[in-house]
């Protein structure tokens, strides 16, 4: 292959690769529940086909599970809005609180001659609007719900058809690709299937070492911090330490101690540690082989494609690339730059 056949691939690559960029942005709300789907489709179906050696009928027990999945959402849905609802009604004593500390932070910062005259307002602004932006969560979270139902009936179809799509492309594929086919679907569904069940585990002991921690601790909403952690923590690094920062910062404005701020911070901290280094990869081991890098750098560009969706479903798309890549004959090199 001479130099201008390896630039006209390059630049054909490139174009691709924009285009598939430019699809996901503006097809993102056609998108969001079939990717949701296709991870809901991995999952499920090893209980499918358990539930179809014991005789069921296989089109109720897709359906039986599906409600399973459906009703658990659900309620996890359901108190969450619970706990938002509560912890807006407290909101008001917290932006007393913390005004207060605003004000007399202010005066401490203009008796060392510091001037913040700019910083201390915008805070104002924002804990002025806190309740709007909690009023706002709620309505999302209400919104979750819509594009679940949309991704169970795709979830319901892929199922069902799995075995047409699974024909459709082994045909056009060839038959020479045929164990190559079935290698990668069954790659996929491993991958997809184990990383949801292990993440389910390991942000369930993230939540119980939260909620046991900071309820010892004298934190107040100890129950909807632990809970919005083991949401968070979904998205590596980056949702643990917000989270942690933002109850840190509250321990000190509904308590006025710095000491209680540390160790709240710390507890965070250590969770952290113990979960990356210890539980993660006992429960996830080398399910989505991917190194830190492209976890960050996908995630990143996860939250400008998608938002908050963008970022959750991050580290599944990247590891259906990784695989994708490495069963192809032509683009399996590329597979190295994600792999750990």
């Amino acid at each position: 292959m001479n130099n201008h056949d390896t630039l006209s691939k390059y630049v054909w690559g490139l174009l691709a690769v924009i285009l598939t960029g430019f699809i996901f942005i503006y097809l993102k709300d056609f998108l969001q529940p079939i990717m949701i789907a296709i991870l809901f489709s991995a999952t499920i179906l090893p209980w499918v086909k358990f539930l179809i050696r014991w005789k069921i009928p296989e089109t109720l027990a897709i359906l039986f599970c599906l409600v399973i999945v459906y009703a658990l959402f659900f309620f996890f849905s359901w108190w969450l809005y619970q706990s938002l609802t509560i912890f807006q009604n407290d909101y008001p004593i917290l932006q007393t609180k913390a005004i207060q500390f605003l004000k007399d932070f202010d005066l401490w910062l203009h008796n060392y001659r510091f001037d913040f005259d700019i910083f201390i307002p915008k805070m104002n602004e924002i804990l002025l609007k806190g309740s709007e932006i909690i009023a706002i969560t709620l309505l999302t979270v209400s919104g979750l719900a819509g594009n679940l139902i949309l991704a169970t009936v795709y979830a319901f179809l892929m199922l069902l058809y799995r075995r047409n799509m699974y024909i459709a492309f082994e045909s056009i594929l060839g038959e020479d690709r045929k164990e190559n086919t079935y290698s990668f679907f069954k790659d996929l569904s491993e991958t997809l299937s184990g990383y949801l069940m292990g993440l389910i585990k390991v942000q369930c002991i993230v939540f119980v070492i939260i909620w046991v921690l900071l309820t010892i601790s004298g934190v107040p909403h100890s129950l909807f911090f632990a809970l919005i952690t083991a949401i968070l923590n979904i998205i590596p690094y980056i949702g643990i330490f917000s989270v942690g920062i933002t109850v840190a910062l509250f321990s000190l404005l509904m308590f006025g101690s710095w000491g209680l701020m540390i160790w709240v911070f710390v507890i965070f901290w250590l969770t952290h540690v113990l979960e990356a280094n210890w539980i993660t990869p006992k429960i996830m081991g080398k399910i989505m082989n991917l190194n830190p890098l492209a976890t960050i750098l996908f995630i990143i560009l996860g939250s400008h494609l998608w938002g908050f969706w963008g970022m959750i479903l991050a580290i599944p798309m990247t590891a259906t690339i990784r695989i994708i890549l490495e069963h192809s004959r032509s683009l399996k090199k590329w597979a190295l730059f994600l792999k750990e």
